[in-house]
């Protein structure tokens, strides 16, 4: 699979670091590091909307990920969404890459495994029409992942079944809730184009300008060089929001991210261990550990 290629050939901050990959009889497993404050969007659905400074930061960690992945790994994530973006320390991780494809081939020809990827709210409209795939449907992604943080809500679905959610986004229609900042809704708004060239860096099909986006005004307080190890703590500066969407998926704590540390096994622990089964190539699912010993039939004793 196509998924532990990615993460192992992968080197960023802000992307989940892989361990190890095993597997049994019926199950895929995958070793990656833990991330204890949960996804993004159990965060955004218990806090609330984010200011604009907390939407900025997340927004330019998230575009660095995108960065790394088009330019330097050649990798078209397909799905990008707030559940797979875990938070850790105040920093984000980006998880899941089953859907990812490289961007283009070596000889420049699209990956013959293409095919409709991706969760419904955040597919382009490339995509839908013409199945097109490029690095212009993570942007687009990205900019609905934006549009989240500053509503609290998705820009397309809310509640409606798929086929009603792909009508949304091939029409482009998406309103905006009162109170967000204007410089959010300008960024957001030159990103969520339906013609993919018409998009703010994105001028042809496989090529994004990701530094013109990291230029638009909703980054200007951005450092970009101490993005990723800036202290960020717990303060994610939300909005006050007296009717936040409740998620039967959150904790009291939005940070607790609602896996049992004592549940997993500690990384540090298994750093010198993991060889023997570090070669394994098949991957699939982001599991506690401790699940994936007992599907497998052994345990933490057993390595």
């Amino acid at each position: 699979m196509y998924e532990r290629q990615a993460l192992v050939s992968i080197d960023h901050p802000a992307v989940i670091k892989c361990y190890a990959a095993f597997q049994d009889e019926f199950h895929l497993y995958i070793v990656t590091e833990y991330c204890p404050e949960g996804d993004l969007y159990d965060c955004i659905h218990q806090v609330g909307p984010m200011l604009a400074s907390s939407a900025s930061f997340f927004g330019a960690e998230l575009l660095s990920i995108l960065e790394h992945l088009h330019i330097v790994a050649k990798i078209v994530h397909r799905d990008v969404k707030p559940e797979n973006i875990m938070l850790s320390l105040g920093h984000l991780k980006l998880i899941d890459f089953g859907s990812a494809i490289p961007l283009l081939l070596e000889n420049g020809d699209k990956d013959d495994d293409e095919g409709f990827a991706g969760t419904p709210e955040y597919c382009s409209p490339e995509l839908l029409n013409e199945n097109s795939q490029s690095a212009t449907c993570d942007i687009w992604a990205f900019g609905c992942v934006l549009f989240h943080l500053v509503s609290g809500r998705g820009p397309f679905g809310d509640g409606l079944n798929d086929y009603l959610t792909f009508q949304q986004i091939i029409t482009n229609e998406y309103t905006w809730s009162e109170g967000v900042e204007e410089t959010a809704k300008s960024l957001v708004d030159a990103i969520l184009k339906l013609e993919p060239e018409t998009r703010l860096g994105c001028h042809e099909p496989s090529s994004v300008c990701h530094k013109e986006i990291m230029a638009h005004e909703f980054f200007k307080d951005i450092d970009w060089g101490s993005l990723h190890t800036a202290d960020r703590g717990r303060n994610l500066n939300p909005n006050p929001n007296p009717n936040r969407i409740p998620c039967s998926k959150c904790n009291s704590d939005p940070f607790k991210g609602g896996v049992d540390l004592k549940r997993n096994m500690n990384v540090s622990h298994l750093e010198g261990e993991l060889d023997s089964i570090s070669d394994l190539n098949q991957v699939a699912l982001h599991v506690s550990l401790d699940e994936a010993f007992e599907r497998a039939g052994s345990s933490e004793e057993d390595l």
